[in-house]
């Protein structure tokens, strides 16, 4: 029997409607990862059995940049981590769902150059680095004891991180925008999720 997998989208404002994107690229990282699970596009909050919550790039955090869109992202992103963590179900936050997670748990989060259409290396608790994309301009300075820091760039800035207790994952590059899903990428995250 297939599980449900929801996907928290990109929201974006066009002629004063709220619409959303998920980009096709994020399909090819499901089917590599997570093949036998129904997706269900997270565009309100809905009271579903979930058994796995992906929250998606793009958008800004609606603390940072207050918009329309991202103050409904924000909204949406806030409720399903929630439900995560009370429901004990996996969730997944890629850059802007990693940044999410760092606003609600109170992390260090700023503006810095450097980290936009680029390309970096990250370096991992197991002495191994790894090159990886990057499209935010904030970054995580600093994270809470509940979370363990797994990435980081030479700057500091913490590229990747899980939750001591819940099967929580916050990654700030974008595995999904690769040509193809990388081995590294897939397994990285079936380790921690």
């Amino acid at each position: 029997m297939k599980k449900n997998l929801g996907i928290i989208p990109t929201i974006y404002e066009r002629r004063n409607n709220l619409n959303i994107i998920i980009e096709k690229k994020v399909y090819n990282l499901l089917r590599s990862c997570f093949k036998n699970y129904n997706i269900i596009i997270l565009e309100d909050r809905y009271k579903l059995k979930l058994d796995l919550i992906i929250s998606l790039g793009g958008n800004t955090l609606y603390s940072l940049e207050k918009t329309i869109s991202n103050r409904y992202r924000s909204r949406l992103d806030k409720f399903y981590i929630k439900k995560a963590i009370k429901s004990k179900i996996p969730f997944l936050g890629i850059c802007h769902g990693a940044q999410s997670l760092s606003n609600l748990f109170k992390f260090k989060i700023v503006k810095k150059k450097g980290h936009r259409r680029t390309r970096h290396k990250v370096f991992f608790n197991n002495n191994k680095s790894q090159i990886v994309n990057s499209y935010h301009d904030y970054v995580i300075f600093k994270i809470s004891k509940e979370f363990q820091k797994l990435g980081w760039t030479k700057d500091g800035s913490i590229e990747a991180f899980k939750h001591h207790r819940f099967p929580i994952l916050g990654l700030m590059w974008h595995p999904e925008r690769y040509r193809g899903i990388k081995k590294f990428d897939k397994i990285f995250i079936k380790k921690f999720l």
